[in-house]
């Protein structure tokens, strides 16, 4: 995940928005090979490079320059809730998906009663305890701003920054 990370911020001279997807298109195809994850990549069927859409004008996002390879692990292990129940880490990032409607939505299950959000509820604070140092929730706009219209006292617990400031910020590991 962190090499195409890397490589997804690397900048090639002329590059457009096209060439930059068929790039990480190539790039994913190598790294699902390696490991055997993907039967369809290993069996040599590439995958398809879509063209240009004709009715938009994509800008390369850049937000993920002034993260520098060199402050990146080579390696970053990535697991479920569930894997890690009991561990503890240094940072967490719990990822929350759109929600598809508002009683599918962490603003709701999160502070439910009802016994079918009990799991949901379960997985979101595992995930909450088992950082030492930080926990890092990604949430969907839609959800952030029900979040802060019904729960303004549980965002009151965390900085809250957009995704592309937060990648753009210089990492604290590399101020120390």
């Amino acid at each position: 995940m962190v090499s195409l990370l890397t490589k997804a911020h690397q900048e090639i001279q002329g590059e457009d928005t096209y060439s930059w997807g068929c790039r990480m298109v190539d790039a994913i195809e190598i790294t699902l090979k390696q490991p055997g994850w993907w039967e369809r990549a290993a069996s040599g069927k590439k995958l398809p490079k879509r063209p240009p859409s004709t009715a938009r004008n994509f800008i390369r996002a850049d937000f993920l320059v002034n993260r520098r390879e060199e402050l990146l692990p080579s390696t970053v292990p990535i697991q479920t809730v569930h894997a890690v129940k009991g561990e503890t880490h240094h940072t967490t990032v719990l990822y929350v998906p759109k929600p598809k409607n508002l009683q599918s939505c962490p603003s709701q299950i999160w502070w439910s009663a009802a016994s079918s959000d009990q799991e949901e509820r379960r997985i979101a604070f595992v995930a909450a305890t088992r950082p030492t140092e930080k926990f890092i929730l990604c949430a969907h706009d839609l959800t952030f701003q029900r979040l802060q219209r019904d729960h303004p006292e549980f965002l009151q617990a965390f900085e809250v920054m957009p995704l592309a400031q937060f990648l753009a910020e210089p990492s604290s590991e590399a101020a120390g």
